[in-house]
């Protein structure tokens, strides 16, 4: 069907470490600038500190997608990348309730697949167009070095 991702043949295409990495977002610069050569101020700044990209283990002790649902509290604004209106998005799905899902949460219904996480995968639901689209997601989190 247009717009569905097969996760399990995705997943056959690990890389280091034996974890899935999104090769049409690689883990550089070029992914976090529309213009890599011209950045933005925020986003040189960022540059100019240094990026590393973590997976989300690296970062905390058993990390979880979910853990005791979600609330619009759960979110924070990075340093450097201006994300605020994504962040925005996201907390009011987290806040909104619907009856159509498992604990009311909208957040939730965007997430597609998380079976795969613990190996580098989320799948996420995007609605472009008028249809819903389906994208594998890795896990790597642009970070500033010696920061987590």
């Amino acid at each position: 069907r247009p717009g569905e991702v097969d996760f399990q043949a995705l997943m056959n295409s690990r890389g280091r470490d034996n974890l899935w990495e999104d090769r049409d977002f690689p883990a550089d610069n070029s992914s976090l600038s529309i213009n890599p050569e011209r950045p933005s101020p925020s986003i040189a700044l960022l540059f100019r500190a240094g990026v590393e990209w973590k997976r989300p283990h690296e970062i905390a002790k058993n990390p979880e997608l979910f853990t005791n649902g979600i609330s619009a509290d759960d979110f924070q604004m990075g340093h450097g990348i201006d994300d605020s209106y994504f962040l925005a998005s996201c907390t009011t799905l987290a806040s909104y309730t619907d009856a159509t899902t498992s604990d009311g949460k909208m957040l939730f219904r965007l997430f597609c697949s998380e079976q795969y996480f613990k190996e580098g995968m989320v799948g996420i639901r995007f609605f472009k167009n008028g249809q819903w689209i389906h994208v594998a997601v890795d896990t790597r989190i642009p970070c500033i070095q010696n920061k987590s």
